[in-house]
């Protein structure tokens, strides 16, 4: 009677989801999850830009994608990205990244840097922290800061920035800026 009754779960499961036609199906792709911990050959399938449902059922799609051998999962976040360009991200694309943050050096001022990438309309999220480095060059050249690299890459000439203890002034001014 439990096996007959499971079976026909699994009937009435594998008709609901291969009856349902969806923009885009992913067959056969090993599907990792790390929210539930799926690891497993599944079907994905795809309405309006979201995942609608993941099955081991075959489904239907107006698009189908065959990733046999090929690894289905969440968008990879690169927390150390330096390279904030459209080139740069239309590669980190390709190799699965959705999010690039620049955590490490960051950059000043961050509202001219979001500015910018809203411009760009980059293919990527991303996001920056404040850069205390910037904010040192700054203080101590009276240049800047400017969200850009080469701001940064132009600074290392300067030794003073790198080596000195900051005075107060210094200080506030530096702490001002982040």
């Amino acid at each position: 009677m439990y096996r007959t009754f499971v079976s026909s779960i699994l009937v009435v499961i594998a008709t609901t989801c291969s009856a349902q036609a969806y923009d885009i199906v992913i067959t056969n792709g090993r599907v990792i999850d790390p929210e539930t911990g799926l690891d497993a050959i599944r079907n994905l399938g795809i309405n309006d830009g979201e995942i609608a449902a993941i099955s081991e059922f075959a489904m239907a799609g107006s698009v189908e994608i065959d990733a046999t051998d090929l690894v289905v999962a969440p968008g990879f976040i690169d927390l150390h990205a330096h390279g904030m360009n459209l080139g740069d991200m239309r590669m980190q694309a390709m190799q699965g990244v959705t999010t690039v943050l620049e955590l490490e050096s960051g950059i000043l001022p961050i509202a001219d840097w979001y500015a910018e990438m809203k411009r760009q309309q980059t293919p990527l999220n991303y996001g920056a922290s404040a850069a205390w480095t910037f904010g040192r060059i700054a203080a101590f050249t009276g240049e800047g800061p400017v969200a850009e690299l080469s701001y940064f890459q132009d600074a290392q000439r300067f030794d003073d920035w790198k080596t000195q203890i900051a005075d107060p002034l210094r200080m506030v001014e530096l702490l001002d800026l982040v």
